[in-house]
């Protein structure tokens, strides 16, 4: 309890925020000078800060065999939890992890992964209920930490290293080229577009890269690299996880091997919004 208490104190009161990588691009969707920190710890069970998605009303929080749903202007309120998210048929099949969630046409894009990393999967949930609706199997990868769905392509990409981002045509799932990237990306967790922005794809990484980045933005019509992240924290052993960008906020989960977990959540400023 009293480890608990000061994490809770320092995360809090702790000043963070996200900063560029080098070169500051005019076209990123995150610049500093709009963030101001807000940091929410959060009181979910072990090992469950995987992912994190949102809509218009609610958040959606995916752990290793679970998804909450609370309110956005209410952190403390749960309205749904399936604590077992995972359909027991595929559970018995070896799937047991939960990777970083995403919304898309009024579902929950889940992508799950087996014990063995060798036959992830994509599972849809109602949000209404929290229940699968369908699974598939997703072709040519082993890993898949996370998915998102942007007109009707569904991305992702490998770990623990990615040079490329994998696509697939949504719902089907057929192989699309993959994309190549200009930079190579160590343990990538997350990934969400801004689609009330930019447009644009953000992914988070587990830990930061040699020029201390652990967050990318790829432009979604050329696919460069539009800006290099650092989430600074006084917490450095925490590894970032999944992530989804607000009208005004950017949330992303962390944890501390899988024995503590937090939400951070930034200001992205009025004058990040647009129409």
């Amino acid at each position: 309890l009293m480890v608990s208490a000061s994490l809770y104190f320092a995360v809090q009161f702790a000043t963070i925020n996200v900063r560029p990588c080098g070169s500051t691009s005019v076209n990123a969707s995150l610049p500093e000078v709009r963030l101001k920190r807000m940091v929410l710890p959060w009181f979910f069970n072990w090992k469950t800060a995987q992912g994190v998605a949102s809509d218009a009303k609610y958040l959606y929080f995916s752990g290793r065999n679970s998804i909450r749903k609370i309110k956005i202007d209410r952190f403390a309120t749960t309205v749904r939890n399936n604590p077992s998210a995972i359909p027991q048929e595929l559970v018995a099949n070896d799937y047991d992890h939960l990777g970083d969630i995403s919304m898309y046409n009024g579902k929950i894009i889940a992508p799950v992964e087996d014990k063995a990393w060798v036959r992830p999967i994509i599972v849809e949930y109602d949000p209404k209920n929290l229940s699968a609706v369908r699974s598939q199997r997703v072709p040519s990868q082993r890993h898949l930490p996370w998915a998102a769905v942007k007109e009707d392509v569904l991305y992702s990409s490998e770990s623990p290293v990615a040079r490329e981002i994998k696509r697939y045509r949504w719902p089907t799932l057929e192989p699309l080229p993959p994309i190549k990237t200009n930079r190579v990306m160590r343990e990538v967790q997350g990934g969400c577009f801004d689609k009330r922005g930019s447009g644009n794809l953000l992914l988070s990484a587990s830990y930061a890269d040699e020029q201390g980045c652990n967050m990318y933005e790829y432009d979604s019509k050329t696919w460069k690299l539009v800006q290099a992240y650092s989430l600074s924290t006084p917490l450095k052993f925490f590894e970032l996880e999944g992530l989804t960008i607000l009208p005004s906020h950017l949330a992303l989960t962390a944890n501390l091997y899988d024995l503590f977990q937090a939400i951070i959540v930034l200001d992205r400023g009025q004058r990040d919004l647009k129409p």
